[in-house]
């Protein structure tokens, strides 16, 4: 499987990892699920240490089995997110400021005018795909604004703007 592994302080690295093998029954903290792949990894949370943070990302089609009675002997805390408004802007000031080296998690990048086959490699679904993108840029008619509010509900930044197909 592959996954978003801590490496040393502040650097991240997506490698394959054999869940089994690699990880003791207490090393995952925080897991962060993103519902909607196939519907095989609903019981994620069993898996996480006990104190454990797991953030669901997201919304399932189908209600989600939940077994209350093992994640309370564990003390998992749940983290929902689902319109990400909240974190935009902090994000974009890491991202700004290259705080956060996102590269690694980028799998292909297609020209605008080759968004078929961006599309077409989108749908394939292939397991070692993270994120396709189709930059939009180049004379300031292409520049778009992301619209972050912070509390007094002014735009915090101009970005241009990148259209992102999941491969999951």
């Amino acid at each position: 499987m592959q996954s978003l592994v801590l490496e040393r302080k502040s650097e991240l690295a997506i490698r394959e990892v054999d869940v089994c093998d690699e990880l003791g029954p207490h090393d995952c903290r925080v897991k962060i699920h993103s519902v909607g792949i196939c519907g095989s990894d609903v019981h994620y949370y069993e898996h996480a240490a006990p104190g454990a943070t797991c953030v669901l990302v997201g919304m399932p089609i189908e209600p989600v089995p939940f077994d209350v009675v093992m994640a309370q002997a564990k003390e998992i805390t749940f983290q929902t997110v689902f319109r990400y408004r909240n974190v935009y802007p902090r994000i974009i000031r890491l991202l700004s400021f290259g705080k956060m080296d996102v590269k690694p998690l980028i799998s292909a990048t297609f020209a605008f005018k080759d968004s078929v086959k961006a599309y077409e490699r989108a749908m394939n679904r292939d397991p070692k795909d993270m994120k396709i993108m189709i930059p939009v840029y180049g004379d300031k008619t292409n520049m778009l604004k992301v619209v972050p509010y912070d509390d007094d509900d002014r735009c915090t930044h101009t970005r241009t703007h990148t259209h992102t197909l999941s491969a999951a």
